[in-house]
């Protein structure tokens, strides 16, 4: 009977990690059933719970791997005292320690490797917890130096091939001061500035909706938002494609491989169909909800499972919000190229940058004497994606200490996200391909840091904004000059420019134009082109009304509370704009054109709208209204506005009153 009560014990570290998987598994499912928070909301109300209990399903095989791994161990620690033929119970407990040793040296690795997917057990508890916390904090380590513009000592693969490959670097919600310099941040994406030494870099590059959905399908299509048709976060299913003159799909069809790789802001190149052939992305923005409810209570398994090979049969690692890593977005990309037979078109998206700002561990600056919730992250120890981010940018605006942490937290994301893009070049040069590749580096949008008592967020609003603004440089040795260019252009123009560099036969019509002429023989561009912007939905309308000082009579625009979103039905759910809401929020958009310097805002309201005009030379963030100083320019610009809107065929801008 001992002996096979000692043989019973034998299992007893691989129990402890059952044990320990339903346990956390019970955590996340009782949050969910008992949460208050929007995200949780979402889940109860679209019976998501059973997709999160199958989300986490796939974590037990890793606890039972580590408990296997742990008995292992205690049966190697008792081989010196091995004196019965009748072995389990010494083993079993041995194995056990191990497990918890095991348990314990990953969660403090994964405290200081990933600060802000720990915050919320350690830090926010305080006390002793916190002081661990504090206590494992890595030292910021040196800004990288900026490269060399020598090329690599690797020879590179002969003259340039008239079919080149395409490397698209996207960053999320980079703002073009942070990787020009500024005052405050002149050193934050040093690589970056390196390579625009061997780089055309345009100076005032625009995007016609400053959100990622909008902004993506603009950038691969070529087209205004009004045009292609996605003009929220949440498109409906007919918005979402296939797009048959997506540039992903033009170029497979003459022989390119097309790749989209990317961490949690990435799902808009899987969510709509550009036509990718290999897709390394999350799979939905439903999906990083219940992901994001699933690693809540998992955060060892970003920690223990690393790499492109466990990523790929771990989906759910992709949606880690606040445990991303931009240098394992940089790896994935380099292996998704080197798997690919020439020539590739590859967009790489990394979202650090991106709300709640998760610099990776060593990459911001030391936060000093701040000690407040969000240390890490904004809403680091909470679940992201929050309609709650509102407030927390109240707070932050009532706070200078808030204020100057969050623009802390936003230069380390990029300085991670920069270092990243360092070694994701070097690889390129290091395989041969520099003179191969055209590579383009990009924001899809610009980001507010509560900049002239504006907004903390983008795609929200018209003055006070310039998250529209955004960061585009052009690198391909031998067939671009370095230089600056400073003509306005938008995103818009990179279908036609990158299907008159690759060859391309014609497709169909664009909103741009192509830049290759100016890159490749310094043709001028036009300096007076208008570019018609407009907002997104917004995450707290109320509040965004109120910071504006927005006219009486303006358009009443659907909040969170009044049932915004909706789930779409199908294999893959989608989070929708409800259908209800669908034309008020089309019809309540704020929009703005830019023709020079001047720029002319449009309110929609009753009984018509309100224009504003401003001049962005002498105030950039559009605090002023020139409108009754300057009244045959604000005439002038109406007139360009409404033609503008007649060319998109816009349906949701009222026609000019006439007189």
């Amino acid at each position: 009977m001992t002996a096979r009560r000692d043989r019973s014990l034998l299992w007893l570290p691989v129990a402890a990690a059952l044990a320990v998987w339903v346990a956390a598994t019970a955590f996340v499912l009782r949050h969910v059933l008992r949460g208050d928070d929007w995200v949780m909301a979402q889940v109860r109300e679209n019976r998501l719970v059973d997709d999160l209990a199958r989300e986490t399903l796939p974590f037990l095989p890793v606890y039972l791997a580590v408990g296997a791994l742990a008995l292992a161990g205690g049966w190697v620690l008792m081989l010196p005292f091995r004196r019965r033929p009748r072995r389990g119970a010494r083993e079993g407990i041995a194995g056990s320690c191990v497990f918890f040793l095991i348990l314990a040296g990953s969660t403090l690795y994964g405290v200081r490797e990933h600060p802000a997917s720990f915050a919320g057990l350690f830090y926010g508890r305080g006390g002793a917890l916190r002081r661990l916390q504090l206590a494992l904090e890595r030292t910021p380590s040196a800004v990288a130096p900026a490269p060399s513009s020598v090329p690599s000592a690797q020879a590179s693969r002969g003259a340039a091939s008239p079919r080149p490959n395409v490397l698209m670097i996207v960053v999320d919600s980079l703002r073009p001061d942070r990787v020009r310099g500024s005052g405050d941040a002149p050193e934050v994406a040093a690589r970056i500035q390196g390579l625009e030494a061997g780089s055309a870099v345009f100076s005032r590059a625009t995007t016609p909706l400053a959100r990622t959905y909008g902004s993506m399908t603009s950038v691969l299509t070529g087209l205004h938002p009004v045009r292609h048709g996605v003009r929220t976060l949440y498109p409906e299913r007919a918005a979402r494609g296939p797009l048959a003159g997506a540039l992903p799909r033009r170029l497979a069809r003459a022989g390119y491989a097309t790749i989209a790789v990317g961490g949690y802001c990435a799902t808009v190149l899987r969510e709509i169909d550009f036509g990718f052939a290999v897709q390394r992305t999350p799979r939905s923005e439903l999906g990083l909800i219940v992901s994001a409810a699933a690693l809540r209570a998992h955060p060892l398994i970003p920690v223990w499972l690393r790499g492109s090979r466990l990523r790929d049969q771990f989906p759910i690692l992709r949606d880690a919000v606040e445990g991303e890593d931009p240098r394992e977005v940089a790896a994935d990309a380099v292996a998704s190229w080197r798997a690919a037979a020439p020539p590739f078109f590859e967009v790489v998206f990394f979202g650090n940058p991106h709300q709640p700002y998760v610099p990776p561990a060593g990459a911001a600056a030391s936060p000093g004497a701040y000690r407040g919730p969000n240390r890490y992250s904004v809403t680091a120890g909470d679940l992201v994606e929050q309609v709650r981010i509102g407030t927390t940018g109240g707070v932050a605006r009532e706070s200078a200490a808030e204020a100057a942490n969050v623009r802390r937290l936003y230069d380390g994301a990029v300085r991670g996200v920069d270092r990243a893009i360092g070694e994701l070049i070097d690889a390129l040069d290091r395989d041969g391909l520099r003179d191969d590749t055209i590579v383009l580096i990009l924001a899809d949008h610009g980001e507010n840091l509560l900049d002239a008592n504006g907004p903390l967020a983008h795609g929200e609003g018209v003055e006070r904004d310039r998250s529209n603004e955004v960061p585009l440089l052009v690198r391909w040795p031998g067939r671009i000059a370095p230089r600056r260019i400073e003509e306005p252009v938008s995103l818009v123009d990179l279908v036609p420019t990158l299907a008159e560099a690759t060859g391309l036969p014609a497709g169909a019509p664009t909103d741009g134009i192509s830049l290759w002429p100016a890159l490749a023989s310094r043709a001028p561009l036009p300096d007076s082109r208008p570019f018609l912007m407009e907002t997104c939905i917004w995450f707290d309308a109320a509040h965004h009304v109120a910071l504006s000082g927005e006219p009486a009579g303006r358009l009443a625009y659907p909040d969170f509370t009044d049932g915004l979103l909706a789930v779409e039905p199908g294999e893959v759910p989608h989070i929708v704009v409800a259908p209800r809401w669908r034309e008020a929020v089309y019809r309540a958009k704020e929009r703005r054109l830019d023709i020079g310097s001047w720029s002319l805002t449009y309110f929609p309201g009753e009984p018509g709208p309100l224009f504003r005009l401003h001049d962005r030379a002498s105030d950039p963030w559009l605090t002023r209204d020139l409108g009754g100083a300057e009244p045959a320019r604000l005439e002038e610009m109406k007139r360009a506005f409404y033609a503008e809107v007649r060319r998109l065929g816009d349906p949701y801008v009222p026609p000019a009153a006439t007189r």
